[in-house]
């Protein structure tokens, strides 16, 4: 079973920088046609629209990159917005961390479970 990495900063919005590639967009007055955005960045029209609609939530670095410098932008610099606590970095982190684990126990617990049930339960029926 394929394993999906979650990083805490990420846990419950979607990238940053799709919020940034929006706005560009929409400073083109392209926000509601994302096939032309698409097309001049040459992608998908889907990658586009689901980028814009929110299913998308952590886009790749090439098509950003293909998306920007297509609207003529080029890539920025990252600014300072908080002073970093390390301590209170490396808590948060860990907690977050160990809440990710007991999840991923939980779930194969459950499909354990639920694959043992199948079983007895296709067992049962094959004798009847």
């Amino acid at each position: 079973m394929a394993e999906i990495k979650l990083y805490r900063t990420y846990e419950h919005y979607r990238d940053p920088v799709i919020d940034e590639v929006t706005e560009a967009i929409e400073k083109e007055n392209l926000l509601k046609k994302p096939g032309i955005v698409a097309e001049i960045a040459t992608l998908s029209p889907g990658t586009v629209a689901k980028w814009l609609d929110g299913t998308t939530r952590r886009p790749q670095y090439a098509t950003v990159m293909a998306v920007m410098g297509a609207l003529g932008y080029q890539r920025g610099n990252f600014r300072h917005v908080e002073r970093l606590n390390v301590a209170e970095a490396l808590k948060a982190a860990k907690k977050w961390k160990e809440r990710q684990e007991a999840k991923k126990a939980n779930a194969k617990e459950r499909l354990i479970a639920a694959r043992k049930a199948a079983k007895a339960g296709h067992a049962s029926g094959a004798t009847a």
